[in-house]
């Protein structure tokens, strides 16, 4: 059974949720520091061992699927264009977010831009069915 989180833990995870919560330019970091500023601020040996302990993971991974999940969920539930969401998430590069993705889940941004487009089907297909219901 895990240790109850300190406070820090909780703040911590807060604060990267905070990062990949916000929208498109309200976030001026460059790409590849926001990485390196969740390490600069929020890992050093101690305090990563007691997150792991308690999480079952790296500050760091945390993150990662923080920024993960993330993409999952602008690429399925918003018309955000991919560029949009790469700049969002901090990534360098389309490519790059579509090799973390793939790397991650084994799917690509094809597949889940496809879901949105199933899922708009599908609501398309129960309002029509709706509509003659009536």
């Amino acid at each position: 059974m895990r240790a109850k989180s300190p406070d820090w833990i909780r703040i911590v995870k807060l604060r990267i949720q905070e990062i990949y919560s916000s929208h498109p330019g309200v976030d001026s970091r460059a790409p590849g520091k926001v990485m390196d500023i969740i390490s600069d601020l929020f890992v050093n040996d101690d305090w990563n061992d007691i997150f792991i302990c308690n999480e079952e993971r790296s500050v760091l991974q945390y993150a990662r699927e923080v920024r993960l999940n993330k993409l999952k969920e602008l690429l399925v539930y918003t018309d955000f264009s991919t560029a949009e969401i790469c700049r969002q998430l901090h990534y360098f590069s389309i490519e790059e977010m579509e090799a973390d993705l793939l790397d991650q889940t084994g799917l690509n941004l094809s597949f889940y831009r496809n879901l949105k487009k199933q899922k708009a089907s599908l609501m398309r297909k129960a309002t029509f069915n709706k509509i003659n219901l009536n």
